[in-house]
């Protein structure tokens, strides 16, 4: 029967534990490892560390002697733990001078390799099984680097499991068989708080029951990803100790306290320190003196900073710096720290039952701590109980780990011998990773690894089908990969086409930005833009137009596709990875491929393969992802348009038209909908809100609006009128509801002009709009509700209504127009005006939409007649290639199903040009020519000028 050894080794009271026996650990030192002076000299770890004289801190021999800021030989393990975790996906190593330097993956494998050998008896790597536990936030990338060390020391078939994971898998050991008479609710959890000298954990897990294949129900704790690293480090609050009680002692004698004596550890656990042991011979500068501290060191714990110890940190920054996050200020105590950790903990997962409290760690203390009792009651509260002894595991209780049972070590066995038996271990959630494709010249976001909950230990497959293609003749395929979802990247890289709030404009206001941008944009290039006059001078508007010009027109096709942004910032500026997939030949035909991702929870990176879908030419060889091309990169390569941007409607920064009305919008509030002058007085608030006012800004004529597509005027005096006027409105089709039928004349009138107000329609017009799409009802007054729909309907549910409405009005035959013309300006404007209207859309209502505009739009060829409703209908076709946001295969280009499609667009607006020129209407047939230009690149996902303007002058204002 093979042995399970669990290991937890984090640099203090590290144990390697079996279910048959205790767990053998030292005394609180902190253990450490010596580098040799050759990369391939051997690393000392365990008790030939300590023997070794480098770097300890004494004043003799000349090797010991310490200074901040000067290279270090000597490793504290937890401080290596702590920078590992930290480096994330980036490598990491210790430096020791004169260019050599070693993985700190090799530190602590090593460290860890050293403990089994010392404790573990007759441990053998090749007859038993090894658990390692390990942080909570480690990355893939470190586990991986670490399962390759541990083989090198010839432990191959490690397995690893999360720190908190464990210790909740001890206490399930012991508890799980009383859940079987409990009744669980989603919401049920348990905490699991862990104090070590590399970090402060503290987590919650909810708890699952899981129904195995065995046919037996398991409870299992649910592992979500951690959102941010933990702050709180123990060898920070050590060294603030230090500094503290001794006055800032010199360098070697805080090194030798620090890392050699163990009395400030266990003031920290709150744990007895063995008076017979002082004092101690203590090296400080040139003297000798003794250590022999004070028992206020226990006192002195609670109230000392968590902050980040200067010294420490100067110490190690030439050998291994930390990261120093823009909050690192920290001046909360230790306890007031832990206490709002605690409070926070407690307020999680509303409504479940706090079933357990795991305290764990070699500095977490025997009995309560003292920063964990104002918070009793708030665990309490939840479900826990404090009744009976502590130091065991019962249903509902909190348990106190004993210091001669390691919580962590034990979880550890427990969670091999479960693997081994193939009984479930624990849910994890995977990690979200996202992957920038490449299909039809164009990119997109897809997700490699999901958020999806899978089984700890188990292996994971996923295929994704189809999302990239290797060009013909080629070898290499370029990728991009993010951490996070596929939304979250699509935030990290800016796209000032779609999400002009990308490029910050503090100095100026919202509504001054929009005026800006559309200068900016109309102005066609960069080099135009730098002749502008205003752009010249050194003010916020200027400042903030050159700004987004870069932005805008850094993405010409002039660029280099796939090129690294290389600068000397730190990767957490560098939100992307860049890799390449070698291709041992290159195909005869552009191949798409299929992406096949294996993954285990906890068990390094995942696997990604790539399957053409003729894979003969590999010729039975396979392609993977190599991680060690990998780099980092702030830029994306160009992404080639294949869809319209967002067209924003610009607003008067001074409301100027509001101002002229404000008298009118006074009189208004006192008329009443039985008034005979209310008709008229309810057109005169539409003519006041499609009023325009001509700004001339760069030479350039721009009419701005009152209010833009959020139903918003630019200035607080503008809101306070938009919002009288919206109140009043509801107000007066509520009376006209309750007044009856009689009234429906005046309601239609009422809900027509209402939505001119956009996104600040009221909720009652929205509602009456909403009955009228859903009923079959007359059709003027249907068409009416469909095209103010599109001007107030906000939010996806509501685009999804709209459309789906428009689809089954299509579909009637009781009326002379299925698709009319307010139809078609509707979806036109839902996709032209909001940045998730495309997401209101299926496939099947795209495809719908594009033959019902395009019928029409060849109706309007054969009579002739190329006025706004046949742009009109271009303009929604341009438009519903945004669909391409949400389904990578719409709209094909060279497809059977994308070929007619164009080649029916281009007929049409050749016949247009052809009329134009005819007509000897020669600016009309040149700007016709510009948009079959324009509509071809952007089939073959090829655009970038403003195409849109240009319909739009044809179209007429879409407002």
């Amino acid at each position: 029967m093979t042995r399970v050894f669990g290991c937890s080794a984090f640099g203090l009271k590290d144990c390697v534990s079996r279910l048959e026996e205790g767990c053998t650990r030292p005394n609180l030192y902190l253990a450490d490892a010596v580098l040799p002076q050759t990369p391939f000299g051997t690393i000392r770890v365990g008790r030939e560390a300590k023997e070794e004289r480098i770097h300890t801190g004494l004043n003799w021999p000349p090797e010991a002697r310490v200074h901040r800021g000067q290279f270090l030989r000597r490793v504290p393990i937890p401080y290596a733990w702590k920078a590992f975790v930290e480096a994330g996906d980036r490598p990491i190593r210790w430096n020791i001078g004169k260019g050599v330097s070693f993985p700190l993956s090799r530190i602590i494998a090593s460290h860890v390799a050293g403990t089994l050998k010392d404790q573990a008896n007759e441990f053998s790597a090749d007859e038993d099984a090894t658990v390692v536990a390990i942080p909570n936030h480690l990355d893939e990338f470190g586990q991986e680097a670490l399962l390759k060390e541990f083989a090198a020391y010839g432990i191959r078939d490690a397995m690893l499991v999360w720190r908190p994971i464990a210790a909740a898998l001890a206490w399930l050991d012991k508890v799980g068989g009383d859940f079987v008479r409990q009744r669980m609710s989603q919401n049920d959890h348990v905490h699991v708080f862990y104090i070590g000298p590399d970090a402060v954990e503290f987590t919650t897990f909810r708890l699952k029951v899981w129904e195995h294949d065995d046919g037996l129900l398991y409870v299992l704790p649910l592992r979500e990803r951690p959102i941010s690293l933990p702050t709180v480090t123990c060898m920070d609050l050590a060294g603030n100790l230090l500094e503290e009680t001794f006055e800032r002692p010199d360098d070697g004698a805080f090194w030798q306290a620090l890392t050699n004596f163990p009395e400030v550890w266990a003031a920290i656990a709150d744990l007895p320190w063995n008076s017979k042991d002082l004092p101690r011979p203590w090296s400080a500068g040139n003297d000798w003196t003794f250590w022999n501290p004070s028992h206020d060191l226990y006192e002195k714990v609670s109230s000392i900073s968590v902050g980040h110890c200067s010294t420490l940190r100067e110490f190690l920054h030439a050998s291994c710096s930390l990261r120093t996050p823009k909050n690192h200020r920290q001046v909360e105590s230790w306890n007031e720290a832990l206490r709002k950790e605690v409070g926070k903990h407690a307020k999680l997962h509303e409504g479940g039952r706090l079933w357990g409290t795991i305290l764990c760690g070699p500095l977490m203390p025997n009995s309560i701590p003292e920063w964990l009792e104002p918070e009793l009651g708030k665990l309490t509260a939840r479900g826990l109980e404090l009744d009976g002894p502590l130091d065991k595991p019962e249903l509902g209780h909190l348990w106190l780990s004993p210091q001669s049972e390691d919580a962590v070590a034990k979880g550890s066995v427990v969670y091999g011998r479960q693997i081994l038996n193939k009984i479930p271990t624990y849910l994890d959630t995977m990690p979200q990773i996202s992957i920038l494709a490449q299909a039809r010249n164009s990119y997109f976001w897809i997700p490699l690894l999901d958020a999806e909950e899978v089984l700890g230990g188990e292996p994971y497959e996923r295929t994704i089908e189809g999302k990239f293609q290797l060009k013909k003749g080629s070898s290499e395929l370029h990728v991009y990969l993010n951490k996070g979802s596929p939304e979250d990247a699509a935030l990290s890289a800016r796209d000032v086409f779609d999400s002009t709030e990308q490029v910050p404009h503090n100095e100026v206001s919202s509504c001054q930005a929009r005026l800006i941008r559309e200068v900016i944009r109309v102005s066609g290039s960069m080099e135009a833009v730098q002749g502008l006059s205003f752009i010249r001078r050194e003010r916020p508007l200027a400042r903030y137009g050159l700004a987004f010009a870069k932005a805008l027109y850094s993405q010409s096709d002039n660029e280099l596709e796939g090129q690294p942004f290389d600068d000397a910032k730190e990767s957490i500026d560098h939100p992307f990875r860049e890799t390449v997939f070698l291709f041992p030949s290159s195909p005869e035909r552009d191949m798409p491929l299929d992406t096949v991702v294996r993954m285990r929870p906890a068990s390094g990176l995942a696997q990604v393969e790539l399957v053409p879908e003729d894979p003969t030419f590999l010729k039975g060889r396979h392609v993977f992802l190599n991680y060690s091309t990998m780099k980092e990169t702030s830029k994306l390569p160009t992404r080639q348009r294949g869809w319209p941007w967002i067209k924003e409607i610009i607003v008067d920064p001074d409301d100027r038209i509001l101002h002229q009305w404000h008298n009118f919008i006074k009189r208004f509030e006192e008329v009443r909908p039985n008034d005979n002058y209310y008709a008229t007085a309810i057109n005169k608030v539409k003519s006041m809100l499609i009023g325009t006012t001509q700004i001339i800004l760069a030479r350039r004529v721009i009419y701005a609006h009152v209010i833009d597509q959020d139903g918003q005027p630019c200035t607080s005096f503008g809101k306070e009128c938009i919002k009288l006027v919206s109140e009043k409105l509801e107000r007066d089709l509520i009376s006209l509801i309750e007044a009856g039928n009689r009234t429906s004349n005046l309601r239609n009138r009422l809900f027509v002009r209402a939505t001119w107000l956009y996104a600040s329609t009221p909720d009652a017009v929205i509602k009456y709009v909403e009955d009228i799409l859903s009923r079959n009802g007359q059709a003027k007054i249907w068409n009416w509700a469909a095209e103010a729909a599109s001007r107030a309907f906000t939010g996806v549910g509501y685009y999804r209504f709209l459309f789906s409405a428009i689809a089954r009005y299509s579909r009637r035959t009781d009326v002379n127009q299925p698709f009319p013309i307010q139809s078609a300006r509707a979806v036109c404007r839902v996709l032209m005006f909001r940045q998730d209207g495309y997401k209101g859309l299926d496939p099947d209502l795209a495809e719908l939409f594009t033959k019902l505009a395009l019928k029409r739009l060849h109706e309007e060829t054969n009579t002739g007649k190329y006025d706004r409703l046949f742009f009109q209908l271009v303009l929604l076709i341009f438009y519903l290639l945004r669909f391409r946001k949400a389904d990578s295969d719409a709209f094909a280009p060279d497809t059977e199903e994308g070929i007619p499609i164009s080649v029916k667009v281009i007929e049409c607006l050749q016949e247009a040009h052809q009329h134009f020129h005819a007509k000897r209407q020669t600016g009309k047939a040149v700007r016709a020519k510009k948009i079959i230009d324009g509509f071809k690149r952007y089939w073959h996902y090829e655009g970038g000028e403003d195409v849109i303007t240009i319909i739009g002058d044809f179209a007429g204002d879409m407002f």
